[in-house]
């Protein structure tokens, strides 16, 4: 164990264990996804449970948005002079962040809804007719592709809602930080308490029940050091703190389809989430954490925004071309190794994805913001 990060609340801009995290947290989406997929005996769902356990995609979803205001916290507090100014810098940069990589996984998906989905579905046998309802939204038209782009609907991937949140959570921020400058303490607890009771009161929309996550990942700066430096000052009961958190942050990955109740779990993944990265980012550099710099790993997190769009179609294009083939002698004499090929084949070939979607699209995107930037602000 070596000694704890600086204390200070002026965290780097980019740290690469925290890309690493989202890289983590995309694969754990995934993961979630895809097993079960391949139907498994009922006898055998604890099983499927508890594989699926460290695979919390709707907890990793909540990590995300505390991970979101974290990092983008950290550049919000640097600001200085017109706040409207950087205002109007973060919301062009955020767009173009976020939205060009988008329209293009839009622009596949709708090609291969179009040209590559139908013919597999003539012959669907009885056991993937559940997943034809679950994957496909019926047939492609102009009203649906506008509805996605807008992130009205998320009828051609599942994840798009989860980019609404992003997008209008993020651009909320600033407004955040701007109150939160000008108030104590107290006043800050206050604000994320009354974010936070929005969550428990089960609000129906995603968007006010999760605004409490990036607010939480905005405070670690300020919360962070305390909590890094009771870690470091009682190590043992520290590492079991921690420990806790994180079975507490699987354990509430809640299935539920209810969006009110679903709600309700959210600050048991969400301040764990804080704790632990809390943890990593201030507290005590336990040996466990050099995971976060294996290659396979940092090249995972460079990569999760275009894997966290690809995966899902990947997913529903393997699904479709390999397994339905399948006779259901097949599905159920091996539904385990189904499932796990399932799971490698997908996730390898959204990974091989990802790279040219990330060079060719969200790299350009990013700097084109930064260009289109300069030029609005005058720097």
């Amino acid at each position: 164990m070596t000694s704890p990060q600086s204390k200070s609340a002026q965290a780097p801009l980019f740290l690469p264990r925290l890309e690493s995290v989202r890289g983590l947290a995309a694969l754990a989406v995934a993961g979630f996804h895809t097993l079960g997929n391949v139907p498994i005996p009922e006898s055998q769902r604890a099983w499927l449970d508890l594989v699926r356990f460290p695979m919390a995609g709707h907890s990793a979803v909540s990590l995300f948005f505390v991970l979101s205001g974290l990092v983008l916290g950290f550049g919000i507090r640097r600001w200085s002079g017109h706040f409207m100014r950087h205002m109007a810098e973060f919301c062009i940069r955020r767009v173009l962040r976020i939205y060009p990589a988008l329209a293009v996984t839009i622009g596949l998906i709708a090609a291969w809804q179009i040209f590559g989905e139908q013919p597999w579905l003539r012959h669907v046998p009885e056991w993937a007719r559940l997943h034809i309802a679950y994957y496909t939204p019926g047939p492609i038209t102009w009203k649906m592709v506008a509805r996605n782009l807008d992130l009205q609907d998320a009828t051609l991937n599942v994840v798009f809602w989860t980019l609404k949140v992003e997008i209008v959570g993020s651009l909320a921020l600033p407004l955040m930080h701007a109150v939160s400058s000008r108030v104590p303490a107290i006043g800050k607890g206050v604000l994320l308490a009354v974010l936070t009771s929005i969550a428990c009161a089960g609000l129906p929309g995603n968007m006010p029940s999760r605004l409490f996550l990036f607010y939480l990942g905005y405070l670690l700066p300020e919360m962070g050091p305390a909590i890094g430096g009771w870690i470091a000052r009682r190590p043992r009961v520290g590492a079991v703190a921690s420990i806790a958190a994180a079975l507490v942050f699987f354990a509430a990955n809640s299935d539920e389809t209810d969006p009110v109740r679903a709600a309700r779990w959210l600050p048991l993944q969400g301040f764990p989430a804080a704790w632990l990265l809390a943890h990593l980012v201030y507290g005590p550099q336990h040996g466990g954490f050099r995971l976060l710099d294996w290659h396979p790993v940092r090249v995972c997190g460079r990569l999760s925004y275009s894997f966290y769009l690809l995966h899902w179609p990947v997913l529903w294009a393997v699904t479709a071309l390999c397994l339905f083939p399948l006779s259901v002698s097949v599905v159920t004499a091996i539904p385990w190794a189904l499932n796990f090929g399932l799971l490698l084949v997908s996730v390898s070939i959204a990974l091989l994805l990802a790279h040219p979607l990330h060079a060719l699209v969200e790299r350009p995107s990013i700097a084109f913001g930064k260009r289109v930037t300069a030029g609005i602000v005058g720097r």
